[in-house]
């Protein structure tokens, strides 16, 4: 996503991150073309990540991993162990379901969102701003065969009064749709706080609209590059943002960026210009210009990486939100549970089932949640029968 003409602003505080950390850029850069591991990388994270191994090891079965007795001089593993069950081309098609090119205001932009819960999206906040211009957004979901033809596009008109939890800071928007049966059987995905997920230098994989054309997917040349990793577990100390240099275009901006198993790490929002270390911008031959200028020219610039927001940042900014209805914060807390429960059981695509968040609760009911043996069952009871 290049800067629109009003973000000579915002790209103060990305300028500022890209000061501090340049040199773990170029580190992670090197590591990344040797097949190395990421030396900025912390231990406590990589203990995490070994967690989430051990995790997916249970619940997929034991990793297709070489070990020493079955190595010899013909074969080889490089680096790091790149070697997957085909399995993962089947879960990136499913994760893709559920992708979708949100059309703004009749046409006036695009951008890219992804489902979260039946009938809940996820996008930017610079997509979807403010409430008036949701409702008078739309998105669409392109369904493709395995030769690539368009076989089905639901679609779905955004509806803020469904529900609505927007984050200029995180750049995220979250908004309900108001057609549950359109997206029923795409799927969604659940934004997983714990850390873990994913360590720099390992592959990135984007979903997206670029340019609002037809979906597309990176998975070439896109690595993670950096995330900030201070001590402690706790989200809401985590820097916010992720650095990857997997390609986006405008309209790319929402994005569900993917770690090698098609869980969420983080949610596209824009590039990264080079820059020196009193954040002047850079171009091709070194010289600075004005932040002003860029977007008159963005080619000018030098564009070293792609920044989303962190999914453990957006869970913890969504926990501690405050809703003016009570209506909207019942559903925040539904929406927390089942991405909880869905942590574990995470193929790219947690469920299809349109019963997985209840429905809007008519006049005079409530919900209530039954839970026994691990199982929650959320029962609407209706006065009225």
């Amino acid at each position: 996503m290049r800067p629109a003409p009003s973000d000579a602003e915002a790209l103060a505080p990305l300028l500022d991150r890209f000061a501090r950390v340049r040199s773990k850029i170029d580190r992670a850069r090197r590591a990344i073309s040797h097949r190395a591991p990421a030396p900025t990388e912390t231990d406590e994270r990589l203990a995490l990540y070994a967690e989430r191994e051990q995790i997916a090891a249970l619940r997929e079965g034991p990793p297709p991993r070489a070990t020493a007795d079955t190595l010899d001089t013909r074969e080889r593993i490089i680096g790091a162990d790149d070697i997957l069950r085909i399995a993962t081309l089947g879960h990136g098609l499913r994760a893709a379901r559920s992708v979708g090119r949100i059309v703004v205001a009749g046409g006036l932009d695009h951008g890219t969102g992804f489902l979260v819960a039946p009938a809940m999206v996820m996008t930017n906040h610079h997509v979807l701003p403010d409430i008036a211009r949701a409702a008078a957004s739309e998105i669409e979901f392109e369904q493709h065969d395995l030769d690539g033809k368009l076989t089905a596009m639901p679609r779905s008109r955004i509806d803020p009064g469904r529900f609505w939890f927007t984050d200029e800071t995180l750049d995220i928007t979250i908004a309900g749709l108001d057609d549950t049966s359109a997206t029923a059987e795409l799927g969604w995905h659940p934004m997983i706080a714990q850390q873990g997920k994913i360590r720099i230098g390992d592959p990135v994989n984007i979903i997206q609209h670029p340019g609002g054309r037809g979906k597309s997917v990176v998975v070439h040349n896109s690595n993670l590059l950096h995330l900030e990793n201070p001590p402690g577990r706790d989200a809401r100390n985590l820097g916010a943002f992720l650095w990857y240099d997997g390609d986006t275009e405008r309209g790319s901006s929402g994005a569900p960026v993917f770690n090698r198993r098609w869980e969420v790490v983080g949610v596209h929002h824009r590039g990264v210009p080079k820059a020196d270390s009193e954040g002047h911008l850079l171009d091709a031959d070194g010289q600075t210009f004005a932040r002003e200028e860029l977007a008159a020219d963005p080619g000018r610039a030098v564009w070293i990486a792609n920044e989303g927001t962190r999914t453990s940042r957006i869970v913890a900014a969504l926990t501690e939100a405050t809703f003016e209805t009570g209506r909207h914060a019942r559903r925040r807390d539904e929406l927390l549970e089942l991405w909880e429960e869905s942590r574990l059981h995470n193929h790219g695509q947690a469920s299809a089932r349109p019963q997985d968040l209840p429905a809007e609760e008519s006049a005079g009911a409530r919900t209530e949640t039954l839970r026994a043996a691990g199982i929650t069952i959320h029962v609407s009871i209706d006065p009225g029968g």
